[in-house]
Formats: structure tokens, C-alpha cells, sequence
């Protein structure tokens, strides 16, 4: 099962990430309000997603999405945010998310985005195909 982390002060995301993924497999597994933890936990945990909250107290999401990727270059990084600006998005595709989205966002939306990621995530295939039992022809 996928790992996904929560990075944000936003008490109420974490929420509304678990009613999205509640019919499906796939849990949030860490929640954290700041950089520094989440850097922690991320070198340590086998995490498949990092969920981030634009808006982290004491730093800018963009420079926590730079750091994080330098941590782990093959995580995957889902940008929440509620500006809009084209720089902000550009930026955070620079720096290695690989969706941004408005939030608020719907449970769909973020449901399907989140599960469509970790389906075509390169390194859960390999993973899976590695768990799996050949069949002998």
C-alpha cells in the first residue's frame, strides 16, 4: 500500500484527504504542520506522495517543495494551493510537483488525481512487479 504524507497547518485537509480516499486502498499515513518534521520523516518512511499545503508556517510551500524533493527525488509531490497565479504553478512544477491543484478542491478531483498519480508511479510498478509470483510457463 502507498504511503502519502500531509504537510500543512490546515487541521481541516487531512479531513477532507481521508473522506477522499475512504472507498479506495490508499491512506494518509503522516500528517505534519512543518517543514522540518516532514524533511524528518521523509528521509526515514518509505513515502509515496507528499501532499503539501502552499501556505507552511515559517517558510514559503515552494521552498518546503524544493527541499522535500532534494530528500527524496523520487517522491511524488501534489501541490495544494489556493493562489492561482501562473508564476506560483510554474514555479511548482520547476521545482518537482507533479500536480498542483486549487484548493478548496473536490474529493473527486483530488481522489482521482491522487490515485491516477500512484497508479503511474514508475517505482510502485517495479515494486509491485517484484512482490508478484511468476508464473512458470
Amino acid at each position: 500500500m502507498s504511503m502519502i504524507m500531509l504537510v500543512s497547518a490546515d487541521k481541516e485537509l487531512g479531513k477532507v484527504i481521508k473522506t477522499a480516499l475512504s472507498s479506495t486502498p490508499v491512506r494518509l499515513s503522516l500528517e505534519f504542520n512543518n517543514a522540518k518534521a516532514a524533511s524528518d520523516a521523509l528521509a526515514i518512511s518509505p513515502i509515496s506522495m507528499v501532499i503539501l499545503d502552499l501556505f507552511v508556517p515559517g517558510s514559503s510551500g515552494l521552498e518546503v517543495l524544493k527541499a522535500l524533493k532534494r530528500v527524496n527525488e523520487n517522491c511524488l509531490f501534489l501541490l495544494l494551493s489556493r493562489m492561482r497565479t501562473r508564476t506560483v504553478i510554474e514555479r511548482a512544477f520547476r521545482y518537482g510537483a507533479q500536480d498542483v491543484l486549487p484548493y478548496p478542491v473536490s474529493n473527486e478531483v483530488l481522489r482521482d488525481t491522487i490515485l491516477h498519480r500512484l497508479e503511474s508511479q514508475p517505482l510502485a510498478d517495479a515494486e509491485d512487479q517484484e512482490s508478484k509470483p511468476t508464473r512458470k510457463k
